[in-house]
């Protein structure tokens, strides 16, 4: 069975891979949302998360992707 990501973990990635404070970083922060967090970004997160969490996800999914809740579930499932 794969452990079971927690938020602040997911949080902390997303911080720094925008580069943003972490307490900037809740779970209803949305793409687009704020000028940290645009496409490209989106993409740095995809791959980051694959490696810090050792996840296989597809492109497709993280497309699917639209806020922080969102990729934790996503990790978690």
């Amino acid at each position: 069975m794969v452990k079971r990501v927690e938020d602040e973990e997911v949080i902390r990635v997303l911080s720094r891979v925008m580069k943003i404070p972490k307490k900037k970083v809740n779970k209803d922060l949305k793409l687009g949302s704020i000028p940290e967090w645009d496409s490209l970004t989106h993409l740095n997160i995809y791959f980051e998360i694959q490696k810090v969490f050792k996840r296989k996800i597809s492109m497709e999914s993280a497309a699917n992707v639209k806020s922080v809740k969102d990729w934790i579930k996503l990790i978690n499932n």
